[in-house]
């Protein structure tokens, strides 16, 4: 289980699954981007 604030609201995910599709799928926050899937990643 893994505890977290986004927004200043606590978020709790059961499940071991990708942070940014439980963002997008789970509370509809469509606005995280994965930059190194799209060349843009620094590393």
């Amino acid at each position: 289980m893994y505890q977290f604030l986004i927004n200043h609201q606590p978020i709790t995910m059961e499940e071991d699954r990708n942070l940014l599709e439980y963002m997008r799928d789970c509370l509809d926050i469509i606005s995280v981007k994965n930059g190194c899937m799209e060349g843009a990643c620094m590393f």
